[in-house]
């Protein structure tokens, strides 16, 4: 169905059709006048409306790959908030770690007594 209507709505078809009704309307001796009037609307009102059907085409797709673009976009957006969820746990989990190593003297952080030892001072 989709090829036959492109091929109804095409130049060539159209040029065809004006060719068909130009040469009926000469044989039942229409003016000439009326001939060109009839053929020249017949190719104007057919570019006209291919024009709207293909920039009608070009929109929808530019349509779909914006849509796209922001379908990307919240998803590289969503990616970039579960990293720093992730990071802030991950420090967070850190500096409890720390915090608790000082807590008990600093064995955690790796220290020893001696390290703290009032002889080292």
């Amino acid at each position: 169905m989709k090829t036959l209507k492109t091929k109804l709505i095409s130049r060539k078809f159209l040029t065809a059709l004006a060719g068909l009704i130009t040469g009926l309307a000469t044989i039942f001796g229409i003016d000439e006048a009326v001939i060109s009037t009839v053929a020249g609307a017949v190719i104007s009102v057919g570019a006209v409306v291919a024009y709207i059907i293909t920039e009608g085409r070009v929109d929808a797709a530019r349509a779909a790959k914006a849509a796209e673009n922001v379908v990307k976009a919240v998803e590289a957006v969503e990616a970039m908030e579960t990293m720093e969820t992730a990071e802030t746990a991950e420090t967070a989990e850190t500096a409890e770690t720390a915090a608790d190593g000082q807590q008990s003297g600093g064995i955690a952080a790796g220290w020893t007594d001696s390290d703290i030892s009032p002889d080292n001072q």
